[in-house]
């Protein structure tokens, strides 16, 4: 073995702790991602078509292309 692995000493233990507290008290916004990652999706989406357009010579708004991926 080249190299051991380290003790761990109480004050990283502490922090370790520290950070399953503050992960508790978050988790709800952790968990419920959906929302934000359609939105993300959504504009992504949105730009990949807007940008796909300009090239062929077809200049689309966002807000036009966003109509498009909602299917409007």
């Amino acid at each position: 073995m080249i190299f051991r692995t380290p003790q761990i000493q109480q004050s990283e233990l502490d922090v370790i702790a520290r950070i399953d507290e503050i992960r508790s008290s978050v988790g709800y916004a952790l968990q419920m991602p959906k929302q934000w990652t359609g939105l993300l999706r959504r504009n992504l989406v949105a730009r990949a078509i807007q940008g796909s357009n300009s090239i062929e010579g077809y200049n689309a708004t966002f807000d036009e292309a966003v109509a498009v991926v909602e299917g409007e």
